[in-house]
């Protein structure tokens, strides 16, 4: 596991081995915090090609513009909307 702001990733450290098949977002809600680690995963390539990230929003919020993923489905449960993305 790898803790850092995930708005400002940088490149991954040598430890951190091939680059991630999986990525779970839960940013708070509303504030574009989850689209900033979008575009940090990708350009610092944290993610493998087809990774899958499960990325939480409010439900309310408008989706979000996702360069280089690929919305693969989205679901509602309460308050949040679920996204189901790949990589590209």
């Amino acid at each position: 596991m790898h803790r850092r702001d995930a708005t400002n990733l940088g490149a991954p450290p040598a430890s951190a081995g091939a680059p991630f098949t999986v990525a779970f977002l839960d940013p708070p809600y509303a504030k574009g915090l989850g689209e900033k680690a979008l575009a940090e995963l990708l350009a610092g390539d944290w993610l493998a090609p087809g990774a899958i990230v499960v990325f939480e929003r409010g439900r309310d919020e408008t989706n979000p513009a996702t360069p280089g993923y690929t919305v693969l489905d989205a679901r509602d449960y309460g308050a949040a909307r679920v996204l189901f993305l790949r990589r590209d």
